[in-house]
């Protein structure tokens, strides 16, 4: 599994409240989906912020040989009967523009596009930006102190 999501990930995440849905194979997890209802730390000292009634959606894998199972969209099905079970009743999430596989999945799985956000990384900084059709939705991304 990635490596970046080590024991610290793991703990981080559960302490926010975020959550874990996992498919195994005997007793080893093959695909993962991470789901979750506040902030999540992303990349280049940026943070992903949704607010109630929305969940985000993130750090979602299969492993190569368990590809084109639909594991993913059975894990995302369960996770958004969980997520409703909760109160939270809008999906959200992003994919990078050249992820086209993902793209495809999330399509599948009902997924729509709203707009586009993500951040500029220029001169070693990092500028967040999101179109106005994201807006609405409360998904951003930003810097954590301020």
């Amino acid at each position: 599994m990635p490596k970046q999501l080590g024991l610290a990930f793991v703990e981080d995440a559960l302490a926010r409240g975020d959550i874990c849905l996992a498919a195994f194979h005997d007793e080893t997890m093959v695909a993962f989906i991470w789901r979750s209802f506040t902030r999540v730390p992303h990349a280049d000292g940026l943070w992903i912020e949704v607010e109630w009634p929305y969940r985000y959606g993130y750090k979602a894998y299969t492993k190569p040989e368990f590809r084109g199972l639909g594991l993913a969209g059975w894990l995302s099905r369960l996770g958004d009967e969980i997520c409703l079970g909760k109160g939270f009743k809008y999906g959200v999430g992003f994919v990078e523009t050249h992820n086209y596989p993902s793209i495809k999945a999330d399509l599948r799985v009902g997924g729509r596009k709203v707009g586009y956000a993500g951040y500029l990384k220029l001169f070693g900084k990092a500028y967040p930006f999101r179109t106005p059709g994201v807006v609405p939705h409360t998904f951003r991304f930003y810097h954590p102190r301020g």
